[in-house]
Parts: C-alpha cells; structure tokens; sequence
C-alpha cells in the first residue's frame, strides 16, 4: 500500500506544480508552430550559426570550445567532457542567436557543475535500471530503501540541472542582445522586437523546463514504485 501511496503522491505533486508554474503544453506548441509578423525580415539578416557561435564565444574568451553543426538533428546542446557544442537544426530562425547563446553561457558554465549534472543524470538513470531488473527477477525484494535512494539521486540531478538551465536560459537574451548590438546587425526596432520575442518565449520556457526535468525525474520513482506494489502483492 505504501508504494501506491508515493505512486500517487508524485502524481499530485506533478499536477501541483504544474499548475503553480501555469505550464501550458497546447500555448507552447503553438509558440513552436506561429510566427510573429515581422521575424521574416530579422531572420534574413542573421549571420549563419557557426558565425554566431564563434562570434558569442570569443566574447566569452571561449576560443578553445569546438563547434559542430548537424542538420540531421533539432536538438543544440554542450557536451562538457568534450568541450564541445553541438548546433542542430533550429526551426524558428529568429531564435537562433538566444539558443545559441544559451549553449555558450552552458559552456561558461562551472565544469564541477556540468560535470556533476553529467555523472548524476547517468547514476540515476543507471541505478533505476539495475533496482528495476534485479526487482523484476527477484534478485532483491521490494523496499523503501531503493526508493530513496532513486528519489535522493534524483533530487540531487534536479537540483544541479534546474540551476544549469535556470541560469543559461535567464543570461541568454542579454548575451544575443549584446552581440547583435555589438556588431550593429539589426535596427533598433527589429531588435526591439526580437527582444519582445525572447522574453516571451522565456516566460513559458522556463517554467516548462522545471516542469518536464521535474516529470521526467519523478517518471523513473513512479514506475518502480508500480513494479514494487506489484510484486509486494504476489
């Protein structure tokens, strides 16, 4: 009974902070999908990806981190043991300085701190898969103490990774408003207008993402608490 009760406690919880957040999936989406009037023309006058991010990290005296573009992906990222930022296919061009922008600052970031989110996020991910086989095979029997241990790593991850994102994605408008005025790229409306979009997108991204690292954490304590009550009543 106890694994049901911490079952349908992460779900409240889950449903609870959503609505503290105000995340709505449908307006997101749609964020993804529209486009304001008007980008068509920034979009045009933005220089191709590779030349943002070298320009963004020799700002930040990041000469040394390597750069890759991969067309065949929509996901940028920064991979920290290998100082390395991968640009994948942005869909909406006119957000493509603030996400790369976003990737530089992660680059800027403490490597204690991207390193730790790195070993944390595979612990986790690996200690819920053993507990989840051994479980299944009757290695070891249904317990709270596998429970908090997966919950006490994951609360460490979360932790670590909302601060990472929280911090590069607040920086992240300020960082591409300074390098499109630096090098003089727009108007002073256009990039009035493109700082209106940023902020817009940051009021629903960034509670988003505290939501789904919230989810995607809790989604590994529900299932296992599911096999435990599971076989607890065999």
């Amino acid at each position: 009974m106890e694994y049901l009760i911490v079952f349908f406690l992460m779900i409240i919880s889950n449903v609870i902070l959503k609505q503290i957040l105000g995340v709505k999936i449908k307006k997101i989406k749609q964020l993804v999908k529209q486009k304001e009037q008007g980008l068509e023309a920034i979009e045009e006058k933005l220089p191709e990806n590779q030349k943002i991010c070298r320009n963004i990290l020799k700002k930040l005296n990041l000469k040394e981190v390597v750069i890759e573009e991969d067309e065949n992906s929509d996901t940028s990222l920064y991979i920290a043991l290998s100082n390395k930022i991968l640009l994948g296919k942005i869909q909406n061009r006119y957000m493509a300085v603030q996400t790369i922008a976003h990737e530089c600052i992660h680059a800027k970031q403490s490597k204690k701190l991207q390193i730790s989110n790195f070993i944390l996020s595979n612990l986790y991910l690996l200690y819920f898969i053993v507990i989840l086989f051994l479980t299944l095979f009757q290695i070891i029997h249904p317990s709270f103490l596998q429970i908090s241990i997966l919950f006490l790593l994951y609360l460490l991850w979360y932790l670590v990774r909302s601060y990472l994102e929280t911090d590069a994605m607040t920086k992240a408008p300020y960082l591409a408003k300074e390098y499109l005025q630096e090098n003089q790229i727009l108007q002073p409306e256009e990039l009035e207008k493109l700082m209106q979009e940023y902020e817009r997108v940051n009021r629903m991204g960034i509670p988003f993402i505290h939501f789904q690292l919230f989810f995607s954490g809790s989604l590994k304590i529900m299932i296992y608490c599911i096999v435990c009550f599971v076989f607890a009543i065999l």
